[in-house]
């Protein structure tokens, strides 16, 4: 263990060795008791995670506002910690996110409040972005991130309650429409646009439509994640939107058994000496410059416009309706067997036949 807890006449502190150098991190006045001990697991944690990363705040300001006198804290001044808190862990597109909810509490009344609010206040504010003619679905992910701050602030000692708990739960965003897959006719003109316009892009759609690859994770696929007969590929990693590597959206590897004409089509790619399979002028496909493409082609040949994700929906979907083994097609895609027929079946038009229950005599 890296830290450890110490006591100086019965208040607690915190002691760590980083370089060769001892650090102590006062509690301010934190008294030394089973749950107090028990409310710093989670600081221990993100000290040692911090020292495992060669990241230790050695001034420990970040850590000093793990505890203390709760209404020196504004609610603005604790989200402003959990971001700071969340930029060890996630992209800068998500933290630009984050800090549009920044943005709604200075804009409202919450800004100057201390962060121990009631639940009244709260729901106020709640009503305060009703007005502001947001999306249901898009305030109850503002509620959500602000109730992951609270309960960031709960754990490290900074505020009691979570006022954000029960709002988040009781936010009903409308069911979203099913997606409209691509038809097997629209499939072919769409791989004949990109093999017309943009023909170094040709294989990448085309790995999407085949596999129903995620397309950060297909954007990430290395060569040496292929097999040597191409016939296999380990989905390993994703490119976020802004180019940065980070683990599977599901946080596990998974294998795509590649058919026939995937497996000759990366065989005939193999040996341009590039570290990625996929690429765009000898640099990474571009989220942004992809989506324009996409765009593009999609006017040009007559196609409906959806997403280009939409490559996803319509792998699987085809998949159902060939009766393919749902299982399998959860394993290729990374979707759980659930999340596969609330969300795909059926969308290709079809119907399961029901069965005929009661036959009269």
């Amino acid at each position: 263990m890296n830290v450890h807890i110490n006591t100086n006449n019965n208040y607690l502190r915190l002691r760590c060795t980083y370089h060769g150098k001892r650090y102590t991190l006062a509690l301010g006045g934190l008294k030394d008791t089973k749950t107090n001990r028990k409310k710093l697991n989670a600081l221990i944690l993100e000290i040692e995670s911090d020292i495992e990363q060669e990241q230790l705040d050695t001034t420990l300001k970040k850590y000093k506002i793990q505890v203390g006198d709760n209404d020196r804290f504004t609610c603005l001044e604790l989200f402003q910690q959990w971001l700071k808190h969340k930029a060890n862990f996630v992209d800068t597109r998500t933290l630009d996110w984050y800090k549009v909810v920044a943005r709604n509490i200075t804009e409202s009344d919450l800004a100057e409040r201390s962060a121990e609010i009631d639940n009244d206040t709260a729901t106020a504010f709640y009503h305060w972005l009703k007005c502001s003619n947001l999306k249901p679905d898009t305030i109850r992910r503002r509620i959500e991130a602000l109730k992951a701050c609270w309960d960031w602030g709960i754990n490290r000692y900074v505020v009691k309650n979570n006022p954000w708990a029960e709002i988040g739960s009781l936010i009903k965003a409308p069911q979203l429409d099913r997606p409209q897959p691509f038809t097997v006719d629209e499939v072919r003109k769409i791989l004949s646009g990109f093999e017309e316009f943009y023909p170094e892009l040709f294989p990448f759609v085309k790995f999407l439509l085949g596999t129903g690859c995620r397309l950060g994770e297909a954007r990430a696929i290395e060569w040496k994640d292929v097999s040597a007969d191409c016939s296999k590929v380990e989905i390993k990693a994703q490119l976020s939107r802004s180019g940065k590597r980070k683990p599977t959206k599901t946080g596990k590897n998974r294998v795509l058994i590649l058919p026939p004409s995937l497996q000759q089509m990366l065989s005939s790619m193999k040996g341009k000496g590039r570290k990625l399979v996929f690429a765009f002028q000898g640099e990474p496909i571009s989220d942004y410059g992809f989506y324009s493409r996409w765009r593009r082609v999609l006017k040009k040949i007559g196609v409906e416009y959806r997403k280009p994700y939409n490559t996803r929906h319509t792998f699987v979907s085809h998949c159902i309706d060939d009766n393919c083994n749902p299982v399998e097609i959860a394993q290729q895609t990374g979707h759980s067997v659930r999340v596969l027929f609330d969300h795909y079946a059926g969308s290709l038009g079809s119907s399961p036949k029901l069965p005929e229950m009661f036959r009269e005599k």
